[in-house]
């Protein structure tokens, strides 16, 4: 059967064949040395609770956080509260920034801003990058941040790769163990082509990892917090049920100081509020002044 369609069929089953599912995987990804990739937002809570509850189907595995210092506050205290063993980057936000440049919009458009103004491109690839192709749009430098080309400051999407990748690719090196993220298809794009080609066990990329909530989706999240009672960072507020599906006031929150998820989680949402902005501003500013 075409990948597609079983992927198509996986997100709609039922919660209780995935977290199955999802516990099969665990299990035999952990057997050949594993460890637990954990940022202390809502997914990987997630996934950390289902390991407690496991794990006497799966062999011991550590829970590795990086303690980056740009989470949210309650975010970063559950990241320390249950991880067994916590990186630091070796390089600090303010390093990052002065190096590569500003992460802004996302981490995609970030990236096509850089190669616009950086790398020598073929034309092709540049008019790919600036207007699409006759495959689609997907890579595309959007109209509304074009501005960005002439921004008087560096722009990349390196900040995330720094800080957070780098640390858990070292640690991999350097224990030979394998992370087991949780990481949805419904996340992005490239996460969902990722899962076609490879499924959950991801053995051939350059760096390994089993992503086995990839065919989870939000409600199946929300339902599992809900259901089994478990704590979560604060920051995301509560979970409503309006019309019987379960929401929460903030989707995806990220990192505190990343423009990256805040112009997409202020923009999705429709928040104008002046205040929060300048919270979010004054924040960044501290952040880059004492790293």
């Amino acid at each position: 059967m075409d990948n597609n369609k079983i992927l198509e069929q996986r997100l709609k089953m039922p919660l209780a064949w995935k977290i199955q599912h999802t516990v099969e995987t665990m299990a035999s990804w952990s057997h050949d040395g594993a460890y637990i990739s954990y940022s202390g937002g809502l997914g990987s809570r997630v996934l950390v609770d289902i390991y407690h509850k496991n794990k006497s189907e799966m062999s011991p595995m550590p829970i590795v956080f990086v303690d980056t210092g740009l989470e949210y506050p309650s975010v970063r205290m559950m990241g320390l509260k249950y991880a067994t063993i916590t990186l630091k980057p070796d390089m600090s936000f303010k390093q990052v920034l002065e190096k590569y440049g500003y992460p802004v919009v996302s981490k995609a458009q970030s990236l096509a801003v850089y190669k616009l103004r950086h790398n020598n491109l073929t034309d092709k690839y540049r008019n790919k990058l600036l207007h699409g192709d006759e495959k689609g749009t997907a890579g595309k430098l959007s109209e509304r941040w074009k501005i960005l080309l002439d921004a008087p400051f560096e722009v990349s999407n390196k900040c995330c790769d720094v800080i957070k990748k780098k640390p858990f690719h070292k640690f991999d090196k350097e224990t030979g163990l394998k992370p087991i993220t949780a990481e949805m298809v419904g996340e992005s794009r490239n996460r969902r082509d990722l899962y076609v080609k490879h499924g959950c066990k991801m053995h051939s990329l350059e760096h390994p990892k089993c992503v086995p909530m990839a065919f989870w989706t939000d409600q199946d999240i929300l339902t599992y917090v809900k259901t089994n009672n478990i704590d979560y960072a604060e920051e995301y507020g509560d979970i409503e049920c309006p019309n019987g599906a379960n929401v929460l006031q903030v989707e995806r929150i990220g990192l505190d100081a990343c423009f990256a998820y805040t112009v997409f989680n202020l923009s999705h949402h429709g928040i104008t509020d002046l205040q929060e902005w300048l919270r979010i501003i004054r924040r960044f500013m501290t952040i880059v002044l004492i790293s």
